[in-house]
């Protein structure tokens, strides 16, 4: 299993009607052809009641290998080839954080099992929560990590993960990325749309003391090809 401390959440805005367009070059173009420099696609993701956006993880063994597997990506020829296509069915693509897990050794772990083939449908009702949380102070952050994790296990949720804002310069300012407000994002998954209700109308609380405003909570549904599913 591949540990990958260092994860982009990528949040893109799309001209009308053409996610679809876009998951499929993603499914059919952009997984292998990423996974094979080191540039581990984790999961894409349609968003719920936001149909022209799409959100996908892609994380690194370390944060200089980030620079050479976007290099070689980039500059390749699958990119290459697809790259205006792609580029087409977005509106912004710059709504990017660049996170990185509270210690190495928390490192998320890269599912172990393959990929679905291409082609392959959608199968489960599962879905998966984002949590963004802005922090009024980033020196507060394992403090946070401590106090959420705790709230949520009062609920009986173990997340899948949790990350805050790599601070380090851009190491491939291509891409760009949020340089404005740090930021707290957990990660948790429901097998059902009961699971994700109860737990929507009792979120933790006592957590706003860290915080300079209400967090963002984006509900996603794994596309079929998706490594988290």
């Amino acid at each position: 299993m591949t540990s990958l401390p260092i994860v982009e959440l990528r949040r893109y805005r799309l001209h009308p009607g053409q996610r679809d367009t876009l998951i499929d070059l993603f499914e059919n173009e952009f997984l292998e052809s990423q996974d094979d420099v080191g540039a581990h696609v984790l999961g894409q993701f349609r968003v719920d009641g936001a149909p022209d956006q799409f959100v996908w993880l892609r994380g690194f063994e370390a944060f200089d290998d980030r620079r050479t597997a976007l290099d070689a990506f980039y500059g390749g020829p699958v990119w290459r080839a697809h790259r205006d296509r792609a580029n087409a069915t977005m509106a912004d693509s710059d709504d990017v954080h660049l996170l990185s897990t509270m210690a190495p050794q928390d490192g998320f772990v890269r599912p172990a099992r393959p990929r679905r083939p291409r082609g392959a449908f959608a199968t489960n009702g599962s879905r998966f929560i984002v949590m963004l949380y802005r922090l009024a102070d980033n020196g507060r952050a394992a403090e946070f990590d401590a106090r959420l994790r705790a709230a949520l296990a009062e609920t009986g949720i173990d997340p899948l993960a949790s990350f805050f804002t790599l601070a380090a310069e851009n190491n491939y300012p291509r891409l760009p990325i949020h340089t404005d407000d740090p930021v707290h994002v957990v990660l948790l998954r429901f097998d059902n749309a009961v699971g994700l209700e109860t737990w929507l109308q009792a979120p933790p609380a006592g957590l706003s003391d860290f915080l300079k405003a209400p967090p963002e909570t984006l509900i996603l549904q794994p596309t079929a090809r998706s490594l988290l599913r």
